[in-house]
């Protein structure tokens, strides 16, 4: 990975997610060898290999159509969004209930989608 922290993922049937690497007690997360779920306990990496594990943050906007499996984005490029109801500005809401999707920065028009 290149300095940007947060990369989009195909995972199965379920969409396009945010995901990091950056794994803390409580967060749920997803194993590649397996394909599984699952949340994070002290111990979860006696379980995993951890090279193989990564952060589901939270869906990918729908209106993010150009953004596909493996893009990266830095902090300033992704945008946690409340639908239908207003953009949460706090970067710190990403993963909580509250917000519902992800938006994505364009480059091409200069808006978040």
């Amino acid at each position: 990975m290149t300095d940007k922290h947060f990369w989009a993922k195909q995972i199965k049937d379920e969409g396009l997610f945010l995901c990091s690497m950056e794994i803390e007690i409580g967060d749920e997360c997803y194993y590649e060898i397996t394909g599984m779920k699952f949340i994070a306990i002290a111990t979860w990496k006696d379980k995993f290999d951890e090279d193989f594990c990564f952060k589901i943050i939270k869906k990918i906007s729908k209106e993010a159509g150009w953004v596909r499996d493996g893009d990266e984005f830095d902090i300033n490029e992704i945008q946690p969004y409340n639908e239908p109801f207003d953009i949460i500005a706090d970067i710190k809401y990403l993963n909580k209930d509250v917000v519902t999707a992800i938006r994505i920065f364009n480059h091409s028009c200069g808006h978040f989608h």
